[in-house]
């Protein structure tokens, strides 16, 4: 497509990044990009489920001006348009449910991953300089001092998950929890300037903990199944659902994954490969808060997003990369899930004696009311990289985001669309300050813009976003199928399974079977 003529381009007030995006697609102006997308109009429909704009904390935004009208073609209704920036969890487990008895996430899983241990999960918004609990989005034993919780004594999450089941409806997860409520009655969720999710466990070996825009939970918990499903972020995740009935998993079953390519908005784009976000170019210029880093280490693990090494590493997580955590049966974890502007960042943490991780306030059993900012910096080298090893001490994650600028690099190679189209637009919105209502480009957002930086970088090498998926070798997988997730949960990777007789012979009938039954019962 050629270039606009230097008559007719308009690009006052655009970054260098969005102004390439305009040449590139052959387009003289933002205008003239928003002609080539579809705005949905504004109703009054989604009111009865959305949170409220207003913050009720000092130091929140106010998202009024923040509604998002450019989305998907399933979001195009006007209980969908103008949703805004709330976000929530959503804990799922395999714990039976008679409403869906055949589960896709579930299948074939043995009984001992069906039901994790959860000692408390927590919601804090962050208020500019701390991240202060917000009660109606906590699952836990809540007083002055914060939010405590013991499986073990059938406290915190054991005693008020029943207030907190949410109905799902998609057949992936048969049990899940989430907080909803009804509009300005319910939780707001959590919005810029940034947040924070926890969640305790004690035995956490296959589930998922993910986050949706409070609109959906609100609108699905009463049964709407319109349910303005236009993002999704999965912190940890098990992925049998995923992969076609009978096909191995990526990696073992109790590899849980980090992906933030599920459900993508245009008002918050998402990153993919570091190919795609470099715009698949031969220089390297994202995550920019890197830019240091690979001046310092040219050669350093993603630093070089043209090679074939680095150009499949995946930002955006998800199977195809490798931005998993591997899970132990009956080993206590700590998980905590920063949203911010530089990305979300996602923590684990092996309490220790005392419960305490790296985090002041934030322990195995307890949490603080207000938590700082940051916790201590993450020292393991192998809590360094993505890929991490279930007996990994800290270790964190990070899913890099895409503000304007970052925003338009990642969108160059790929055509106007919801998505794509959409992110451009919104960050030329944002750089030149006219998607608020009644503006010229309202509704055209980029949320990122809008979250502020907590600090979490603290000198981490760039592998913390991604390391080539061909570190990780097939061969070390000793249950990536369901003919092999066996009876016991003692998958781990680069191991051979620890089997027990019974199920040695499990399955094999004729002499030999009745043999081994027969020494079976003579050992017991």
């Amino acid at each position: 497509m050629p270039p606009p003529s230097s008559a007719s381009f308009n690009s006052s007030g655009l970054g260098p990044a969005c102004q390439e995006y305009l040449k590139a697609k052959g387009l003289s102006s933002p205008e003239a990009l928003a002609a080539q997308l579809q705005r949905c109009s504004l109703g009054a429909a989604h009111g009865r489920y959305a949170p409220p704009a207003e913050p009720d904390l000092p130091g929140a935004t106010d998202t009024t001006e923040l509604q998002c009208q450019y989305n998907s073609p399933f979001g195009q209704n006007s209980m969908c348009c103008g949703w805004r920036p709330h976000f929530n969890w959503v804990v799922g487990t395999c714990e039976s449910n008679a409403h869906i008895p055949n589960a896709t996430f579930c299948d074939g899983i043995p009984p001992c991953a069906r039901a994790p241990q959860i000692n408390y999960a927590a919601a804090y918004q962050y208020n500019g300089s701390h991240f202060v609990l917000q009660d109606a989005s906590t699952a836990g034993d809540l007083s002055d001092a914060g939010v405590a919780g013991s499986f073990k004594d059938k406290t915190g999450w054991e005693k008020v998950k029943s207030k907190f089941r949410w109905e799902g409806g998609e057949g992936d997860w048969p049990t899940k929890y989430a907080p909803w409520g009804l509009g300005a009655q319910g939780p707001r969720g959590l919005t810029p300037p940034a947040g924070l999710w926890v969640l305790s466990v004690d035995s956490f070996y296959y589930g998922t903990l993910y986050m949706l825009s409070q609109l959906t939970l609100n609108a699905q918990g009463h049964r709407e199944h319109n349910n303005c499903w236009e993002w999704e972020f999965d912190a940890i995740e098990g992925l049998l659902g995923t992969v076609p009935k009978g096909s191995p998993l990526p990696g073992n079953l109790n590899q849980l994954y980090v992906t933030a390519t599920a459900q993508v908005t245009g008002c918050m784009p998402m990153p993919g490969t570091a190919a795609q976000g470099n715009g698949k170019r031969q220089t390297f210029s994202e995550p920019e808060s890197f830019r240091g880093f690979c001046r310092a280490n040219p050669s350093a693990v993603g630093c070089r997003p043209w090679t074939s090494q680095d150009a499949n590493i995946w930002h955006g997580g998800g199977h195809p990369g490798t931005d998993r955590f591997e899970n132990f049966e009956h080993t206590p974890y700590v998980f905590a899930v920063v949203l911010d502007h530089q990305g979300f960042w996602v923590y684990r943490w092996r309490p220790d004696s005392e419960g305490h991780t790296g985090w002041p306030g934030l322990d195995r059993f307890r949490a603080s009311r207000v938590l700082p900012q940051r916790p201590r910096p993450v020292k393991d080298a192998q809590g360094l990289k993505t890929d991490v090893r279930g007996a990994t001490e800290e270790a964190v994650i990070l899913i890099p985001s895409l503000p304007p600028e970052a925003a338009c690099t990642r969108s160059s190679p790929e055509r106007v669309d919801f998505r794509w189209g959409a992110g451009a637009l919104g960050s030329m919105g944002f750089q030149r300050k006219d998607y608020k209502l009644g503006q010229e480009q309202q509704g055209a957002q980029n949320w990122w813009a809008h979250f502020v930086d907590t600090h979490q970088l603290q000198d981490y090498p760039l592998s913390i976003a991604g390391v080539p998926a061909s570190e990780a070798s097939k061969a070390s997988y000793s249950c990536s199928q369901k003919d092999e997730f066996g009876s016991e949960c003692d998958c781990e990777y680069g191991k051979a399974r620890r089997t027990s007789f019974l199920s040695q012979v499990e399955g094999a009938p004729g002499p030999n079977f009745e043999v081994a039954m027969m020494l079976q019962n003579l050992l017991r």
